[in-house]
């Protein structure tokens, strides 16, 4: 089906029996704006059977101008940005805890990809402001990220600054702490809207119509009051029992 008023499609589809909700209007407009079609099916039971019968799916091919995928070039940014710095963040852990010559490589190799942490950091951020230019417009008024994007910055000076003092506690503190700076400051900065739609704000994903009932956020607020601290306390184990450096092993030591 096409057209080109929202109202009489929907109206038709109401007269020939399919259960259609008005509040679908502005999808429906969005879509005949763009020149697409629409199908409608019903699907008939035969006969009334007490096993339950799965329905052959309906399967349309055809092409666009835009082709929509799953990766494209912001995600992609994204992803590589996220690479970099887990990556990053690894080796300063491994300069951290180990001596010799995995201590001195590993410490390279965090030198070198902090350059490109920073380059990319840096691409995202203006490549956030191109593609969602909510996101700036809403930093006046989110006071917390500006604490996130204090704290993403000083964590990634942090970071060289202890690559190259040979203070491998502190780069890896100050690479914590970006990681840490980079999520809080992402999400102030969208809060509350979580995903943009591109058909009309009445279809945006926010944090309140996203969320479940407040049954269930008051049960996960009561698991998560315990299972923090005990995760706290679990890390604060694991490093009193791992304190002190790795040597690695000589030639021809170990497995």
């Amino acid at each position: 089906m096409a057209g080109r008023e929202p109202g009489t499609l929907v109206r038709w589809l109401q007269t020939n029996g399919f259960a259609v909700s008005t509040n679908i209007l502005p999808a429906v407009e969005s879509y005949l704006r763009e020149g697409w079609v629409f199908v409608a099916a019903k699907a008939r039971r035969e006969a009334d059977t007490a096993s339950a019968e799965r329905l052959h799916p309906l399967c349309f091919t055809f092409a666009t101008t835009n082709p929509v995928g799953i990766l494209d070039w912001y995600t992609v940014l994204m992803g590589v940005l996220v690479l970099a710095t887990l990556a990053m963040h690894g080796g300063l852990f491994l300069a951290w805890k180990t001596a010799g010559e995995l201590h001195r490589r590993s410490r390279q190799a965090a030198r070198t990809l902090w350059y490109a942490v920073a380059g990319l950091a840096l691409a995202a951020t203006l490549a956030t402001a191109a593609v969602n230019p909510a996101i700036p417009a809403n930093l006046p008024h989110a006071p917390l990220a500006w604490v996130g994007i204090a704290l993403f910055l000083a964590g990634l000076g942090a970071a060289l600054a202890g690559i190259r003092a040979g203070r491998p506690l502190l780069a890896f503190l100050g690479s914590s702490g970006f990681i840490l700076g980079l999520l809080v400051a992402t999400a102030a900065s969208v809060w509350p809207v979580m995903l943009h739609s591109n058909l009309s704000p009445a279809f945006d994903l926010t944090a309140r119509n996203a969320s479940v009932a407040p049954y269930g956020l008051k049960a996960g607020l009561k698991w998560w009051c315990l299972g923090f601290p005990l995760a706290l306390g679990y890390f604060a184990y694991l490093f009193k029992t791992h304190q002190g450096k790795v040597q690695a092993p000589g030639e021809g030591e170990g497995y």
